[in-house]
């Protein structure tokens, strides 16, 4: 974006204010100087994000995994089109088998994954919480609680004590009326233990990072209107 360190040069912007905003934003901003804070915000903010297309949001571990799939449109509520877990630990015994390397090459992402700075990690996901689910799940779901059976399951799946497996419960049942392409195996053993755990974030880091994809679109425009940085909160 031309002009942009410019602005921040001429409204004599603090460091603690860059810092707010690149965290704002989502952008790694530890132990960054000023003048490498103003380089990246600009390097970075010029890279115009796709706001529109799909969004894959995963959590991954050893013995599972789960996946958030969003629709992204420009100026709308992400709407989450699939969202499933799956069990791990079968397949990666098995590629251990064949490759020895392979659980371990996977212990050592992980590992380092945990070794990056707080920063990096999204912040606060669970205050992004606004999303709609696709057209498709709700109009199959509407359809399907008609049937006596299944609106018991429904009622069933709200008694049990524990959030996570009642999120878990939730999931597994949704999925049940979603359609191709997005449809995944219902066998219980294929989505691993019943715990909702690595569902909930799944979903709430893509929502997250939905948020950090709007809020630079809103930063852009801002600048682009105004000229400049101080409005922009």
């Amino acid at each position: 974006m031309t002009g942009l360190k410019d602005l921040i040069l001429q409204e004599g912007l603090k460091k603690d204010f860059l810092v707010r905003i690149m965290r704002k934003l989502g952008y790694y901003h530890s132990g960054l100087t000023k003048g490498e804070l103003m380089d990246t915000l600009v390097k970075k903010i010029e890279e115009n994000d796709n706001a529109n297309g799909d969004l894959v949001s995963l959590d991954m571990g050893l013995k599972n995994m789960s996946l958030a799939r969003f629709s992204n449109e420009q100026g709308k509520k992400p709407t989450l089109i699939q969202w499933f877990k799956r069990d791990l630990e079968s397949g990666v015994k098995s590629k251990e088998f064949r490759v020895s390397l392979t659980l371990q090459m996977l212990r050592d992402s992980l590992s380092k994954n945990k070794l990056l700075p707080p920063e990096i990690q999204l912040a606060s996901p669970i205050m992004h919480h606004r999303f709609e689910l696709s057209d498709t799940i709700l109009e199959n779901l509407s359809t399907g609680l008609k049937d006596d059976n299944i609106k018991k399951e429904w009622d069933h799946m709200w008694k049990f004590k524990s959030l996570s497996r009642k999120l878990w419960e939730l999931v597994y049942f949704i999925n049940r009326f979603n359609i191709s392409p997005y449809t995944v195996p219902l066998d219980k053993y294929w989505w691993g233990s019943v715990k909702g755990d690595d569902l909930a974030d799944s979903l709430l880091h893509g929502l997250a990072y939905s948020e950090y994809i709007k809020a630079r679109e809103d930063f852009r425009k801002n600048v682009k209107e105004h000229g400049q940085i101080n409005s922009y909160r």
